[in-house]
């Protein structure tokens, strides 16, 4: 995953106006940010190399798990 992100963001970083806070876990599930795979201090850090400024979104999730996926992303993007 960490290869497919610097890829990713050598190839389109500067290009990128929304990005997803959307996980998938190892057997192709959708996951709440921060339940799968992606290394989201990575995520963060291109983005802001990238100097991206857009809406990071989070979408997909019931209810009773937005409090925790905002917690999750909130501390990223603090450090």
């Amino acid at each position: 995953m960490s290869q497919v992100l610097d890829e990713a963001f050598d190839l389109f970083g500067e290009y990128f106006v929304i990005a997803h806070a959307k996980d998938r876990g190892a057997n192709d599930t959708f996951q709440t940010a921060g339940g799968g795979i992606p290394d989201y201090d990575q995520y963060v850090r291109l983005l802001r190399a990238a100097a991206f400024n857009g809406p990071l979104i989070l979408h997909g999730l019931t209810e009773g798990q937005v409090d925790a996926a905002r917690r999750f992303l909130r501390g990223k993007l603090q450090r």
